[in-house]
């Protein structure tokens, strides 16, 4: 009795395995899609208070690949590419604070290709890697558009930033907002410390 039951249970499994077929993958992040990121493998940016000219730097890391070898057949083959952001202070402390994140899936009408930039807790989306507006995750509101941010001797049109009633979602690493590029650049940011506002801009290189 012992001996069928054993049998009948291998010839069900064999059966189970022989329907999970599956379906190989060959979805890549293609070199013009990695331009989509802002930073190179490793870059630095280093930001200071104009008040009293403390530092903080911002590392990106080097660029991370993933994709599917193969799924099931009914899903969806995947790649991923992403590179993390670490913010060091003024006493060498480092810690991880954001991402860029690039993916992509494949759909019966052409492969999609998305993205989101994390920053502190707040999750910053396009619905193509080519649009050229940011939204926020938390309630699908649009970040605001600025003709110009002038940052010490230097300009920049078409920035990034959130309204001024979507900076209340921030809530980790003391962050109070952020202004990114046109093309999605790291531009400054502001911190709430000690009770009183602080502000970094990137600084020019030398």
């Amino acid at each position: 009795m012992k001996i069928n039951t054993v049998f009948g249970l291998v010839l069900i499994l064999s059966m189970i395995v022989g329907c999970m077929k599956t379906k190989t993958c060959n979805l890549e992040i293609k070199e013009e899609e990695k331009s989509w990121f802002p930073y190179d493998s490793t870059d630095q940016r280093t930001f200071i208070n104009p008040e009293d000219s403390s530092i903080l730097e911002l590392t990106f890391t080097r660029l991370y690949l993933l994709s599917d070898d193969e799924v099931t057949k009914g899903n969806q083959c995947r790649a991923d590419a992403v590179n993390y952001i670490e913010i060091t202070d003024s006493t060498g402390n480092t810690s991880l604070i954001g991402q860029y994140r690039l993916f992509k899936k494949e759909n019966s009408d052409g492969n999609i290709i998305k993205t989101t930039i994390t920053f502190g807790n707040l999750d910053f989306y396009q619905t193509d890697y080519r649009d050229s507006t940011l939204h926020l995750s938390q309630n699908k509101n649009s970040l605001q558009k600025l003709d110009t941010l002038t940052i010490g001797d230097s300009t920049y049109h078409h920035a990034h930033t959130l309204a001024p009633t979507d900076t209340t979602l921030f809530t980790q690493n003391q962050f109070l907002n952020i202004y990114f590029s046109r093309n999605f650049e790291v531009l400054k940011f502001i911190l709430w410390d000690a009770e009183q506002k602080q502000v970094y801009e990137l600084m020019p290189p030398d």
